[in-house]
């Protein structure tokens, strides 16, 4: 037969039409998958055009006969094996190649996996209260069993079905993610609170819909504070729905960032510029949401620092609090501010001493002089 002729658009390949083949196995029996399969697929292909063309022919539903397999080669490229659903049916042409090679033919072929569509590695962070005889799951084992109640599901047609305000939809679907490889999937492109609730509920778990918004949240900065920093800096700290609780501090600032967070007149702290910043800000942290301080700027840092002890009731550990490492001249500027700052201070001297005391620590850090100290840095500065 001959090659020589161009490729057509839409002509199939090995890569194009492996998706609609399925029990495809090397000589010991071993099902072939991805790129495997595909090469098996390619060679099969070729030994049909080359080696068998007697065997090459597919009678069709019209009285016509053509061929299976074409061959096709394009200028200045090598030939290669294409399937010939061009001038035929496609669905006609594959089940011949099926037949003839003893694989099986997958009419209604798998989709492509669309944006949105969650499998179970990603659907775990919104699931809670995944159980096996009454215990509660979590790691591998959690994953496992929402692999199983996919599949369960989706094999169960009556069961897996959600009511949309665009009808019904189903809860899982089969789709063919990369290499062809497939996949059941969350039907969450679209609907996706819907669809989860009513996983959900056939399931008899919980959807942790809060999480909803960790995807959009902003990656922890360096220097913001979580509650185990702030443990060593922040010391006594007051229970935070009052009474008497024996507990460590961390535990303690965990609750009471979230309570912070969750109040507007709390969370907030005005700077001596007259900006007004948020106190604790929500941020994720290797794949985990968590509140921080917002003490990415140093020069915002000790007044949010102030703050926090206020709310909390806590003694402050001066030496505890980490500076920056790089930005001297950032840290220059929050040693000015602080020394304006010490003047108009409202408070009974705590907040002054504060102040002063965390200016010399900035001084101590920039090595201005190692003869002087921070009063006395000031006097020569203002003789000059």
């Amino acid at each position: 037969m001959p090659h020589n002729q161009p490729i057509r658009d839409g002509e199939l390949n090995a890569s194009t039409a492996v998706k609609f083949f399925d029990n495809i196995c090397n000589e010991q029996g071993v099902k072939l998958v991805k790129s495997e399969k595909r090469a098996y697929l390619k060679e099969e292909m070729a030994k049909l055009y080359y080696l068998h063309p007697d065997k090459n022919v597919c009678h069709l539903a019209d009285g016509r006969v053509v061929p299976i397999v074409v061959c096709r080669q394009n200028p200045g490229r090598g030939a290669f094996c294409y399937f010939n659903n061009i001038d035929a049916p496609l669905t006609e042409i594959l089940a011949a190649f099926a037949k003839v090679t003893g694989i099986t033919y997958k009419q209604n072929h798998v989709e492509p996996k669309k944006k949105g569509e969650l499998i179970a590695t990603d659907a775990k962070q919104f699931l809670d209260d995944i159980c096996e005889s009454g215990r509660k799951l979590a790691g591998a084992e959690k994953l496992k069993k929402i692999h199983l109640l996919f599949n369960e599901l989706y094999h169960q047609p009556q069961q897996n079905r959600c009511q949309t305000p665009e009808g019904i939809r189903p809860i899982i679907v089969a789709r063919c993610g990369e290499n062809n490889h497939f996949a059941l999937c969350l039907n969450t492109s679209s609907y996706r609170q819907e669809i989860f609730k009513s996983f959900c509920k056939w399931a008899h778990c919980s959807y942790l819909q809060d999480k909803e918004n960790a995807d959009v949240l902003q990656p922890k900065q360096k220097d913001e504070l979580t509650a185990r920093t702030c443990a060593r800096i922040f010391h006594d700290v007051a229970n935070p729905h009052g009474g008497y609780i024996h507990q460590d501090c961390s535990p303690k600032l965990v609750e009471w960032f979230t309570v912070i967070a969750n109040s507007s007149h709390l969370n907030q702290v005005n700077l001596p510029d007259g900006k007004v910043i948020p106190l604790v800000v929500a941020r994720k942290s290797h794949s985990q949401s968590c509140y921080c301080l917002n003490t990415s700027d140093e020069i915002a840092k000790p007044f949010v620092i102030w703050k926090v002890a206020q709310i909390t009731k806590a003694k402050i550990c001066l030496k505890n609090i980490p500076l920056s490492q790089k930005n001297t001249k950032q840290t220059y500027k929050a040693m000015k501010t602080l020394i304006k700052q010490c003047t108009k201070a409202k408070s009974n001297g705590s907040e002054q001493q504060f102040y002063k005391n965390y200016a010399d620590m900035l001084f101590n850090k920039l090595n201005i002089s190692s003869e002087l100290t921070l009063s006395a840095w000031l006097k020569n500065k203002k003789q000059k």
